[in-house]
This record gives structure tokens, sequence and C-alpha cells, in this order.
């Protein structure tokens, strides 16, 4: 995973040890991250995704995230999700 021009893409079948990577690389690097773009068309792993993504959001509240930004997403395996972190 390599943050490009700002944006990061991630692949939601990223397993826990990997998101564990990926939480301390996204905050090694955090004011690089305008975007992050997850690929939901395989499934999802693990949903200690969704917690990560969310408390990205809400360090960093500038930084887009369409999975978590739109009324509904639709996830393979899964369905339609919303999640909701306005806290």
């Amino acid at each position: 995973m390599q943050i490009v021009d700002g944006v990061l893409n991630i692949d939601a079948k990223i397993d826990n040890e990997q998101i564990t990577l990926l939480s301390k690389m996204i905050l090694q690097q955090i004011e690089q991250v305008k975007e992050i773009c997850v690929d939901t068309s395989n499934g999802v792993v693990s949903s200690a995704l969704f917690s990560l993504l969310a408390s990205v959001k809400k360090t960093a509240p500038h930084i887009h995230i369409a999975l978590l930004e739109g009324d509904v997403a639709q996830i393979e395996g899964i369905g339609k999700m919303s999640i909701d972190i306005r806290g």
C-alpha cells in the first residue's frame, strides 16, 4: 500500500495483520493523505478496516473516504451498508 498523489488505495480483503501495518503507515504519513479509496468489489475480510477508517476520518476530517461519506455503500458478499461516524 502506497500513497500516490495523496491517494491511498486499499483492497478491502486485507487481514488484521495488514490492517495493523496500514494503521501505522497512515499515522506516520497522515499529512500526505488526501483521499482513501477502498476496493470492496471482492468483499471484506475484517471489520477492523471499518474501525480504522472511522478513526482516520475522526482524526483527520479533511481526508476524503468515499466508503464512509456516501449514504449507502454496496459491498460484495455483505450487501448495502451505512456507517454513521458523526459521533
